[in-house]
């Protein structure tokens, strides 16, 4: 009688299991789906520094950070330090940080002078939300007609960046 309860409770659980994995299968599945393609904006409308604004590469990086995070600003320096790798990507910093913090920010940085690098004024959380952000730094990677080729919420080490975009 104890091996049949046994029994039971463990085809229970493993029940329980498959279905919560499915669920959060769905759940990733229908989040891919939604960020697939980029929205039709122009990001010269949100680059912080319009004179500096960069659009010429084959790939389109949008590094959602803060200036004050220390793992955006380990991936940033990563990035900065393997910039020959890095020729055809155009960065887009994404932030929605005051504009005087992000000035701060950009006048202080490794990359200025980096013509690949644009600061992104999230003004209106318009990548917040299109993104649906919950970790930073995240990375999404898109090609120049913007569909998605990768994305990584969360530290993204360097070696893993140049695999997303080593093929384009």
């Amino acid at each position: 009688m104890k091996k049949k309860i046994i029994v039971i409770i463990l085809g229970l659980g493993l029940a329980g299991f498959l279905v919560a994995f499915f669920i959060e299968n769905q759940k990733v599945a229908q989040y891919e789906k939604s960020i697939v393609q980029l929205p039709e904006v122009n990001l010269l409308d949100y680059a912080l520094d319009k004179d500096a604004f960069y659009n010429k590469g084959s790939i389109d990086c949008f590094l959602i950070f803060n200036s004050e995070c220390g793992f955006c600003l380990d991936e940033i320096e990563d990035i900065v330090d393997n910039i020959e790798d890095f020729e055809t990507v155009n960065f887009y910093l994404v932030s929605n940080e005051s504009e005087e913090v992000l000035k701060e920010y950009k006048e202080d940085s490794e990359f200025l002078g980096l013509e690949n690098f644009t600061i992104i004024k999230d003004k209106d959380e318009l990548f917040y939300n299109f993104f649906k952000t919950t970790t930073i730094p995240s990375v999404y990677v898109y090609s120049n007609d913007g569909a998605l080729i990768d994305y990584n919420q969360g530290f993204l080490p360097i070696y893993e960046l140049k695999s997303m975009i080593g093929e384009y």
